[in-house]
């Protein structure tokens, strides 16, 4: 499971305020002024660790920079040629929200190269946002979660559309 600086520091906090009650009960805060796993005290627990950071998801994007850096000069001459107003210029673009995902970087020791794998939850929404270029009209946006029809289902073997399958 990945860790990031602030799930280690609640994690100290939870474990020093457990050891700390005779009983083993826990109120859920550290109210006396003791410990607080501040910042400087994780710096520091990581040196002492030998724990480095390192991005265990990457995808390498391969992009067209040259098209990228044309493409502002292309379309302000199409918009000019066009004698379009900036009300009647709209962008719209979807995105994904992955409104379960874990932390894509971890803290491991010096001595390890790499983290061991995992499946991370890939669940998302897709979201469709919408404006002009003047900015005096804002889509609401539009969310989605899950395809009825998903295109990997498009069609069965036996000819018959994905949603007679899927129900």
């Amino acid at each position: 499971m990945p860790l990031s600086g602030p799930m280690v520091r609640e994690k100290a906090k939870r474990l020093y305020a457990y050891f700390k009650e005779p009983d083993g009960s826990f109120s859920g805060e550290c109210t006396d002024g003791g410990f607080q796993a501040s910042e400087g005290w994780f710096n520091k627990f990581k040196v002492r660790q030998s724990l480095h950071n390192i991005k265990i998801i990457g995808e390498a994007a391969s992009a067209d920079t040259a098209a990228a850096g044309r493409y502002p000069e292309e379309f302000a001459n199409l918009v000019a040629d066009g004698e379009y107003k900036p009300e009647q210029v709209f962008n719209a673009d979807e995105t994904a929200l992955f409104w379960k995902r874990m932390p894509n970087k971890t803290f491991i020791s010096k001595s390890e190269k790499s983290a061991p794998g995992f499946k991370a939850a890939k669940d998302r929404v897709t979201l469709l946002l919408c404006f002009n270029a003047s900015g005096d009209c804002v889509i609401k946006p539009l969310m989605l979660y899950r395809s009825f029809n998903p295109r990997g289902f498009k069609k069965s073997k036996q000819g018959q559309p994905a949603s007679v399958l899927a129900c």
